[in-house]
């Protein structure tokens, strides 16, 4: 006897199916938990069994895990570009620093020029930087090149700059 039908399934396999997803969703807890646990920067810990703390809406309602606005890759440029625009003003503000009174006048005066025209090209470049997500670090860059600026004017007060006349043609072109 010969029959085509298929197999009959056991009577006991729903809740074989319905424990296997449990299994299955117990499992992505645990493991999204254990990959959140050195990301999230937070006093407060979660629950031990939700993971909705964790959880932030995008923008067209729907939950994820972290920030959408963060982990996109424009995002994530901007932030590079700040971090390079951050360190390139620690580095001009450290060569300001190492100006002792063994430099003669003209080295002060090549440092201050170096420093003021690599300024200018910080904030120049910093300008192409527009990530709402990145505002803040935008603003502490921004400020940074401010105190750095004052800082020269300091010393501009006591080494006046007599090089010639600097133009910038950025703005100009054809």
């Amino acid at each position: 006897m010969s029959s085509d039908a298929p197999p009959s399934r056991p009577s006991h396999s729903q809740p074989l199916s319905s424990s296997v997803n449990g299994f299955h969703e117990e499992i992505a807890k645990k493991t999204v938990k254990s990959m959140l646990k050195n990301t999230v920067a937070s006093n407060s810990s979660p629950e031990e069994d939700s993971l909705e703390s964790l959880l932030s809406p995008d923008a067209q309602g729907r939950l994820q895990f972290g920030d959408p606005k963060q982990r996109h890759k424009r995002t994530t440029q901007a932030l590079t570009t700040i971090s390079a625009i951050t360190e390139a003003t620690r580095g001009l503000k450290a060569q300001i620093e190492a100006i002792s009174s063994s430099h003669t006048s003209a080295e002060i005066n090549a440092i201050l020029c170096t420093v003021e025209d690599n300024s200018d090209a910080l904030r120049h470049h910093i300008s192409s930087v527009t990530r709402t997500a990145v505002s803040e670090e935008v603003k502490e860059a921004r400020a940074m090149l401010d105190l750095l600026d004052q800082v020269v004017s300091v010393w501009r007060t006591d080494y006046p700059d007599s090089s010639p006349v600097k133009i910038d043609n950025r703005m100009c072109s054809i």
